[in-house]
């Protein structure tokens, strides 16, 4: 049997229980409540930091880009007990003090509720992000929103399994073409006629592309005097200033090297000549690039920059073996046509001949034709408009450059 007085006694350990319960319950909601700030702000502190590599290539801006990104997202800096904080390099983590890398942390004070009872009247919560250039997925990029930006006709084939092909107007696809790649997309309409094979198939409707090689700048032409060379005979060329250069006949050629311009004569290869173009800059300074006949053509690591209104032709039945730069401004490049230029480019080649690094050409159209045209295994294709004629070979994982990826550059997260 009880006594009275321990009646009281149930009452307080009630009370005590429910004071815990109320505490407990009041500190899960205020946790509740931080954790969900906190992946508000791990959002925009990802998406500023990806907004602030996209401004690597330009060498600046990386902190506006930031800063405006995350007022986007809601939390703008000094304003509400929010702080912004860019660091390039990057302050912690496994990337500190790589300048190719930047790091964005979001910062900002909370109320607390429950956790006033306590004395804990606010929290500060961080997020934090590090973004970077990485390879681009995409490998086959048309900047025209023509109606015809991409056309195919004949039997090409086009394989680029492991990377996008961007169409910023309409595909149109004629004859028994293959076309592989790991997506494919079209802002306009899609139009394929005959047997035709493309995989997968094009997702039309897509928000045009921007150019992903809009940061890189143009090589530094020669200026003063020039030369005139017509070559007839086997010798070797000196990098310099030329307002000319014609080859005819059954030579062999070196260039040496370095940095050459061309002015209005261009550099002229014909006939079945031999031409070595060594590690350099080649700038067609309004002369045209232009090959004719049976030529045998081979370079490695090699610039060809063309500018006020020069193009590059390559006719007739050259074996063409060219690759870009494997290191510096212009690693991946291996042409490059001015953006104010819009002169048409055609790159044409026999059986073996072989591209390696990006056709750069954002105001032309550029024209394949021929038979294993481009059969190197890294050949980016950036063009206002892109026609394939014939039944050229075109590869497009990027093995060429070794542990090198795309010379294009995406920009990604790495923590």
């Amino acid at each position: 049997m009880r006594k009275k007085s321990e009646k009281g006694v149930a009452l307080i350990f009630v009370a005590f229980g429910m004071t815990v319960l109320l505490g407990a319950v009041g500190f899960g909601i205020d946790m509740g409540y931080l954790r969900y700030q906190k992946r508000l702000q791990q959002g925009a502190a990802d998406s500023a930091a990806l907004a602030a590599a996209s401004e690597l290539a330009y060498g600046s801006g990386w902190t506006a880009a930031a800063k405006s990104d995350s007022a986007s997202n809601g939390f703008t800096d000094a304003v509400n007990s929010v702080t912004v904080t860019v660091n390039k390099p990057p302050a912690t983590g496994a990337y500190s003090g790589n300048g190719a890398y930047v790091e964005v942390v979001v910062s900002a004070v909370h109320p607390t509720f429950f956790m006033k009872i306590m004395g804990i009247n606010t929290e500060t919560v961080a997020a934090r992000a590090v973004g970077g250039l990485g390879g681009a997925k995409g490998c086959v990029y048309a900047l025209s929103t023509a109606s015809n930006a991409v056309v195919v006709n004949g039997s090409v084939s086009l394989s680029a399994p492991n990377c996008s092909i961007f169409d910023n107007g309409g595909m149109t696809v004629n004859g028994s073409d293959t076309i592989t790649a790991e997506s494919i997309g079209v802002a306009g309409t899609y139009t394929k006629n005959g047997s035709v094979t493309v995989t997968p198939t094009p997702v039309t409707g897509i928000v045009p592309a921007a150019d992903p090689l809009a940061s890189l700048t143009p090589p530094t032409l020669a200026s003063g005097g020039c030369t005139t060379l017509t070559v007839s005979t086997s010798r070797t060329i000196a990098a310099g200033n030329y307002c000319g250069v014609s080859i005819n006949g059954s030579v062999n050629v070196v260039f040496s090297g370095g940095n050459y311009t061309f002015g209005s004569g261009g550099l002229s290869i014909n006939g079945s000549n031999t031409i070595t173009f060594n590690s350099g800059e080649y700038m067609m300074n309004g002369g045209n690039l232009t090959t004719n006949g049976s030529n045998t053509i081979n370079g490695t690591g090699d610039l060809f920059y063309t500018t006020a209104g020069a193009s590059v032709t390559f006719n007739g039945s050259s074996t063409v073996n060219l690759s870009a730069p494997t290191s510096g401004t212009y690693e991946g490049i291996l042409f490059y046509q001015d953006r104010s230029d819009s002169s048409g480019a055609t790159v044409n080649g026999s059986n073996g001949s072989k591209y390696t690094g990006a056709m750069y050409f954002p105001a032309a159209t550029l024209t394949t034709n021929g038979s294993n045209t481009a059969s190197a295994t890294a050949t980016v294709l950036v063009a206002n408009r892109i026609v394939f004629n014939g039944s050229g070979s075109f590869g497009d994982d990027f093995s060429a450059f070794g542990s090198r990826v795309s010379p294009l550059k995406d920009a990604v997260l790495v923590e």
